[in-house]
């Protein structure tokens, strides 16, 4: 999967390749990961006092400059951060509807 663009590479010495049968220690299987953007919206969709007790929460989950990224689109949220929010949006009131302003797939590997 590397491209021309990547100028080096990292191998496994073939010396320690594992026995026939047993697991590699280096293999790392391709994993699809989905990732959260933005809040922004639901907490718009929010009535006021509710849509401020997110808001400090949020500010006390998240260190300022992550919150900062989180809420321009500049950082997605891991998965264990959106239970988290998911969490914390569904305890104010949000019961079904769309926390996230979009989610994107990508692959960790």
């Amino acid at each position: 999967h590397v491209t021309a663009v990547r100028p080096t590479l990292q191998v496994v010495n073939p010396a320690v390749w594992p026995a026939e049968g047993a697991a590699c220690p280096q293999f790392k299987p391709i994993r699809r990961v989905q990732e959260a953007w933005g809040v922004r919206d639901a907490i718009g969709r929010m009535p006021y006092r509710e849509a401020r007790r997110m808001i400090r929460w949020l500010n006390q989950a998240f260190p300022r400059m992550t919150l900062s990224r989180i809420v321009n689109h500049k950082r997605p949220l891991t998965p264990e951060e959106q239970q988290q929010v998911v969490r914390a949006f569904r305890e104010r009131g949000m019961a079904d509807e769309q926390v996230f302003d979009y989610v994107t797939d990508s692959f960790e590997w």
